[in-house]
């Protein structure tokens, strides 16, 4: 364990012996983007810290550990101290997560753009272990695309062109994707077709309860890219879709997994009717016999299309002899 206090040379100017103090603590790679220090979280090595005065001056400069650990001793009681986490030292392409979501003890404490805590003044013999650092790959929306091929799987219907899979990256090596379409015989398997819903919302509930979205492309697809393991929900916005159908599904994503499992069907709820009818008078050449035909069309209006069913005669024939 770290020491909480040591004992300096004596006293230039007063001949006496003094207690000093220290503090630290961690800097840690914030998986999950929460910003705070949860279990499992590794600390990130070589991240150069400065201790500064009052003024900002720079009094000392420590290098964290295997550990992401590092700290400052022999401070003196009573003065004005700050630290500076170096953000030109942090690995590429990380930033420092959110400050204050936590407690003392597990929050960040590292100022999102200048990576520079607050002041401490401590007492004689106190040791501060809570002066931490969280670090996150910043979420952006990918202008990344996925190529889905055009040849034909035994029960997923391949788009008949590329299609361009909207993707959404978080910070991980997982993903969750992949159709929503419209199940026009409600037998729950995507058939040949069977078109995709172009345009509906596709919700994720990330592990630590935050979300993601993602809109479908032509073709119906979606994916979210770059998850850690753990445990997701996935919905779709019931705006987005027709009411009939699954609206969501929890996904228990392994390390590096790429789940293409995450499909929605659904099926259009009311059927419409629409009767046409006709009657048509025939008359024969050379006849006094006329036959009037009156026909009845059946139509529905399925999935957006109107459909023929069939249709009903009913005929009446008057006929006379010569």
């Amino acid at each position: 364990p770290r020491p909480t206090s040591r004992l300096t040379n004596q006293s230039a100017k007063t001949g006496q012996l003094h207690v000093t103090a220290s503090l630290g603590d961690t800097v840690w790679f914030d998986s999950n983007g929460n910003g705070v220090q949860d279990g499992g979280e590794a600390g990130v090595a070589g991240v150069s810290v400065n201790l500064l005065d009052a003024n900002g001056a720079v009094l000392k400069t420590v290098t964290t550990d295997a550990n992401g650990k590092y700290q400052f001793t022999g401070l003196v009681p009573g003065v004005p101290y700050s630290v500076e986490f170096v953000k030109t030292s942090l690995p590429a392409g990380y930033q420092f997560t959110l400050v204050g979501a936590g407690s003392d003890s597990s929050d960040s404490n590292a100022d999102p753009v200048t990576g520079k805590t607050k002041t401490y003044v401590l007492v004689a013999g106190e040791n501060n272990p809570t002066v931490d650092a969280g670090i996150v790959k910043p979420v952006v929306p990918s202008t990344t695309v996925a190529v889905v091929p055009t040849a034909p799987a035994p029960t997923t219907p391949a788009p008949t062109t590329m299609a361009v899979v909207p993707v959404v990256l978080v910070n991980g090596t997982g993903s969750i994707g992949d159709r929503v379409w419209l199940d026009r015989n409600g037998d729950g398997k995507q058939d040949p077709k069977e078109r995709g819903i172009h345009g509906a919302i596709v919700v994720l509930t990330m592990p630590d309860g935050s979300t993601r979205e993602a809109v479908t492309d032509e073709q119906g697809y979606y994916r979210f890219e770059g998850l850690p393991e753990g445990t997701y929900k996935v919905e779709i916005l019931s705006s987005t879709t027709p009411t009939n159908g699954p609206k969501a599904r929890a996904v228990a994503l392994a390390q590096a997994e790429n789940y293409d499992g995450a499909d929605f069907g659904f099926t259009n709820v009311g059927i419409k009717g629409v009767e046409i009818s006709q009657s048509i008078g025939l008359a024969l050449t050379g006849s006094s016999s006329l036959m009037m035909a009156t026909t009845s069309l059946f139509f529905v209006a399925l999935g957006g299309q109107l459909m023929f069913l069939g249709n009903r005669k009913k005929r009446k024939l008057n006929t006379a002899k010569h």
